[in-house]
């Protein structure tokens, strides 16, 4: 059976609230499902992160939602970190992508491991179908097990597979949206790892 962890992804500041509608979710208190209870889907603040680009852009962070303390730095230490949990939110560093004129290198990270190890899918409102203008950097795995940055051009590749721009209103009005674009991308995934020709 495949294990799903949810990672939410911001460049706001709105992660409490997240956290605050899911935990009211996981515990019943959604109108249209009154009956769900999940106590793995509480969130509290220990499951808050930054991410955070180092000085140089090599290398992506993840420290407390205080601030205070780096938790994982890397990307395998990262992918590590991120296996451990069920759910957790993530503010990613929106002043590096600002600053670096929305270059894709400089987005939100959205690891390719090698194989079928893991199928990560960014969901989200900004992804464009620009070269130099992405809000996600996708990094691949490469045989040495050290990561990749990929160009814009591969990137724009990556729509549908690991990365589905959300149309604000579609899922408002199809409450399945996520699930259906989510089983389509799983769908590829298996297609091309396991018949990449």
């Amino acid at each position: 059976e495949q294990m799903t962890r949810f990672v939410f992804r911001t460049f706001g500041t709105d992660l409490p609230q997240v956290a605050e509608a899911i935990t009211a979710f996981a515990q019943g208190r959604h109108p249209t499902y009154p009956d769900f209870r999940s106590e793995d889907l509480v969130m509290t603040e220990k499951e808050l992160f930054r991410g955070r680009w180092s000085e140089d852009g090599r290398e992506y962070q993840l420290w407390s939602h205080d601030g205070k303390s780096k938790v994982a730095a890397g990307d395998n230490a990262i992918m590590d970190f991120l296996k451990d949990r069920l759910i957790c939110g993530i503010q990613d560093d929106y002043e590096y992508w600002a600053k670096n004129d929305w270059q894709p290198w400089a987005g939100k990270p959205v690891w390719v491991p090698r194989g079928d190890k893991s199928h990560h899918i960014l969901l989200d409102d900004n992804i464009h179908n620009l070269e130099n203008d992405s809000i996600a950097t996708v990094r691949q795995e490469q045989k040495d097990g050290t990561y990749r940055t990929l160009n814009g051009q591969e990137i724009q590749e990556c729509q549908g597979l690991y990365l589905i721009r959300v149309p604000t209103v579609e899922p408002i009005l199809d409450p399945e949206w996520f699930v259906k674009e989510i089983d389509k991308a799983q769908q590829r995934f298996f297609e091309v790892v396991h018949d990449p020709s």
